[in-house]
């Protein structure tokens, strides 16, 4: 939103949102209000993002700016409109108030509302706010009084693990590597040594690249990341000549050699979710809501151990 006439500025003024695409596209993003005077500047969006808490709706962000010699009683009078006509027009949304306030008071305005920001953000002062209508949310996690970094992903036991607990990221760095390892295979194709030198060079370092902890990721990867991975299996194919088995192969006899191990363990904590079926032959589902948890191990396992049975 750009400064209009009745800011009473020559410059300056106007205030934006940025919107990652990857958290709400331009369908689900309406303006609500955009004005723009010499006390207040607002603009008002009401987005739907991809992942809501179900409690809401959609979100509705305020951004504001209150210039330092604007009429602050004025300027949070008009702000107090706005947001009380939001507030009863979208009862099932999550209202957010972001923005610089200078000496303004906001909860004179709307006294509903929690600072998010408790530390200093310009000098020993704190003058951009984050408010919201939810009073414990956005709390730093502390350990023994330490607060813990939040990042967006990270690696554990050289597994990728992300926030949205999506795997593309690690399967994106499986393919590298294993692509990187690719040159030294042609290598050994062009020195001419024997299918079975070519074949053990494969499967102990590419293939262990691509299968590592593949009972942890493989079953809720998307169809764009096997694919990825297992072009490197046909390019491995091609270069030697040989027929080697596909990662989904791969999956299920680890699944099965893994459920085999866990149930013929009766202290492993996870040996009470296999149990047989009356017939004594197939063991028993678990039961699944979300297709995330039907892909992940224990529910692919017992379906590998039924399969091979």
């Amino acid at each position: 939103m750009d400064r209009t006439a009745d800011s009473g500025k020559s410059r300056g003024g106007g205030v934006c949102v940025m919107v990652n695409n990857s958290w709400c596209n331009n369908a689900n993003v309406v303006t609500l209000a955009c004005s723009c005077s010499p006390n207040l500047e607002l603009l008002a969006l009401k987005l739907r993002p991809f992942y809501l808490p179900r409690e809401f709706t959609s979100v509705i962000i305020n951004t504001v700016y209150i210039p330092p010699q604007a009429n602050m009683d004025t300027a949070l009078w008009e702000l107090h409109e706005a947001l009380t006509q939001f507030q009863a027009q979208h009862r099932d949304t999550a209202l957010i108030v972001v923005g610089d306030f200078n000496s303004a008071n906001l909860k004179r305005a709307v006294p509903n509302l929690y600072q998010h920001v408790t530390v200093p953000t310009r000098g020993n002062r704190t003058l951009d706010h984050n408010e919201s209508c939810l009073e414990r949310h956005y709390q730093p996690v502390r350990i023994s009084g330490t607060t813990v970094e939040r990042v967006d992903s990270f690696r554990y036991l050289g597994v990728h693990i992300s926030q949205d607990l999506s795997w593309s990221r690690h399967t994106n760095s499986l393919a590298k590597k294993a692509h990187q390892h690719l040159y030294h295979l042609r290598r050994l194709r062009d020195f001419r040594l024997p299918s079975k030198v070519l074949r053990n060079f494969y499967t102990y370092t590419i293939e262990s690249i691509l299968t590592g902890n593949i009972t942890v990721w493989f079953g809720n990867s998307t169809m764009q990341d096997r694919q990825a991975l297992q072009r490197v299996v046909h390019s491995a194919e091609c270069i030697t000549h040989l027929e080697l088995p596909d990662l989904q192969t791969i999956y299920y006899k680890r699944c099965q050699t893994k459920a085999r191990r866990i149930v013929k363990d009766p202290t492993d904590p996870n040996n009470k979710l296999f149990s047989l079926m009356r017939s004594g032959k197939r063991f028993r589902s678990l039961k699944t809501k979300t297709q995330r948890l039907k892909r992940s191990f224990f529910p692919q396992a017992i379906q590998a151990l039924n399969q091979g049975n």
